[in-house]
């Protein structure tokens, strides 16, 4: 799925290096199970879990409107 979207999307939501080894060492020293790289990414594993085809669907949709906005 990642694959079709242009790499200046996805540049852009990324957090810099320095942001994500500090979000990383954090986790570490609190011994936090699952480090995350965006706090976004915590609503998106939830809805994942409670149900895994509305999720799908959803990234399905996040996809086509990618394609769309960046012609691919």
């Amino acid at each position: 799925m990642l694959r079709s979207i242009p790499k200046a999307a996805i540049r852009r939501r990324r957090p810099s290096p320095g942001t994500g080894r500090a979000d990383a060492l954090t986790g570490i020293e609190q011994e936090t199970f699952v480090i995350l790289p965006h706090p976004q990414v915590l609503g998106y594993m939830r809805k994942k879990t409670e149900n895994y085809d509305r999720w799908i669907s959803g990234m399905a949709k996040i996809q086509a409107k990618m394609r769309e906005a960046y012609g691919k």
